[in-house]
């Protein structure tokens, strides 16, 4: 397929979802990602994610509300590969692999399932993280937001023409 020749001439690939790795019919993308799932014969609740120390990860704090946060596998590096996200079972939940011209990242969680007071910097990071270790430069600006200003009638527009 067209992600498979994508790979193949140097691209990276992010690929989430918790049936994926587990109940669908695997791909010719799948042992790309060089991680193997692992059924431990019961289900069990991610309700928490931690980043792992000394990995892209290791700032990553966040509660996990998915529809479904009950799981009945957790994924498990194999060959390069390491993990980059645990649930508090102290199972991976997000693999990454470096091959010599390609990344990837495989995650059986929901990106959009992270969530708690500091969930949009906790992504916001999470988010930075995959894109460093796929080489992805980005430089973004802050704009501020309106203020509440103490009068609330006096509104502030720019440019001003006379």
């Amino acid at each position: 397929g067209w992600l498979n020749s994508f790979l193949n001439q140097g691209g990276n690939l992010y690929m989430e979802g918790m049936r994926t790795w587990h109940e669908d019919e695997p791909t010719i993308l799948h042992p790309r990602f060089n991680l193997e799932t692992v059924i431990p014969g019961n289900y069990f609740e991610i309700d928490r994610i931690e980043g792992i120390e000394g990995q892209i990860t290791s700032d990553i704090s966040v509660d996990y509300s998915g529809s479904m946060p009950f799981n009945n596998h957790y994924l498990q590096a194999t060959d390069s590969s390491f993990a980059i996200l645990e649930s508090g079972l102290d199972t991976a939940c997000t693999v990454a692999s470096s091959i010599s011209n390609y990344k990837t990242i495989g995650s059986s969680l929901l990106f959009g399932s992270m969530m708690n007071a500091d969930s949009v910097p906790m992504k916001s990071s999470y988010a930075m993280s995959i894109l460093s270790f796929f080489g992805i430069e980005i430089q973004y600006v802050d704009t501020p937001e309106n203020d509440v200003h103490e009068e609330p009638n006096m509104i502030e527009v720019y440019p001003w023409f006379d």
